[in-house]
């Protein structure tokens, strides 16, 4: 398992941008519904 997260960690130092874009897009989708739960 740790060989293959390596393999994905280098992978992903290439793409680091689209993969934070995405985590924040996440994160902003979560915090929406989060707060349409609490409001309705």
């Amino acid at each position: 398992m740790s060989n293959f997260y390596k393999l994905a960690l280098r992978h992903r130092v290439g793409n680091n941008k689209v993969v934070f874009l995405t985590a924040v897009i996440a994160l902003i989708t979560l915090g929406i519904v989060w707060l349409m739960m609490v409001i309705y």
